[in-house]
């Protein structure tokens, strides 16, 4: 598809309709000619993010996803546009760490990052999103443990964050994390600390944890969780139904 992008055509204008009806590009500009969408899914976009994307600073809404050859790491550009709400980059290449500048994005409430190559811990900064309701982090190389500032996100009601690297003990900070209903953890290397989450409060009703052991052959359950609907095992390649639920 041609959307006329970086051309010298009015920006407002870098948009076409595929062959499904669906329009990609930019879109919602305004009177003052600010584009408050980039839609570009399923291009095959190669190369990287350029950081020119920080001039869209009127920016709410940024999908870019199912780019398979889009790959590179996150241009510090892309942090300073501050109002954005939406932000879907999953199913790319992409690489590098999550910075810490992700917490300057305060008014982000939907992030999609899944089915990258994004490596190192989660920042603490992380925490600072308070508005955030739904986080997709799954099939990435997230390592290391779970920040207390997760505790802040007491608005997150959907949270995948299966099939990485995430290890240790989780911090009772996310007790405070209330109005999580969808959880899958699965799939990581966490020690302790999943009951944290089970707390008289909880409304989790999908709870996705390696809690799953077997008696023969013999394999040890990773975590204990007494509020899981899903115990998992990486080791006997199973997830079954709980009694808790």
């Amino acid at each position: 598809q041609n959307c006329s992008f970086l051309s010298s055509t009015d920006y407002c204008e870098w948009k076409v309709t595929n062959d499904v009806g669906t329009l990609i590009g930019l879109q919602e500009c305004d009177e003052q000619g600010h584009a408050g969408s980039i839609v570009l899914p399923d291009l095959n976009i190669s190369g990287t993010i350029p950081p020119e994307i920080g001039y869209l600073t009127g920016v709410s809404d940024l999908s870019i996803a199912r780019n398979p050859y889009l790959s590179g790491s996150l241009p510090g550009e892309l942090f300073k546009l501050t109002l954005l709400e939406d932000i879907r980059i999953f199913g790319n290449s992409l690489t590098g760490i999550l910075p810490a500048e992700i917490g300057d994005l305060t008014s982000l409430t939907y992030l999609a990052i899944q089915e990258n190559n994004f490596i190192g811990a989660l920042p603490t900064t992380i925490g600072n999103l308070v508005l955030l309701e739904r986080w997709f982090a799954d099939e990435n190389e997230f390592s290391g443990p779970l920040p207390s500032e997760i505790g802040n996100l007491v608005n997150l009601a959907v949270w995948f964050a299966e099939d990485m690297a995430l290890s240790g003990s989780v911090p009772s900070e996310v007790s405070r994390m209330t109005s999580l209903q969808t959880f899958y953890i699965d799939g990581n290397d966490i020690t302790d600390g999943i009951n944290n989450f089970c707390t008289e409060n909880t409304t989790i009703n999908t709870f996705s944890a390696d809690c799953l052991g077997n008696s023969f052959p013999f394999e040890e359950a990773e975590v204990e969780c007494a509020c899981c609907s899903v115990c998992c095992n990486d080791a006997l390649q199973a997830c079954l139904p709980t009694e808790n639920k």
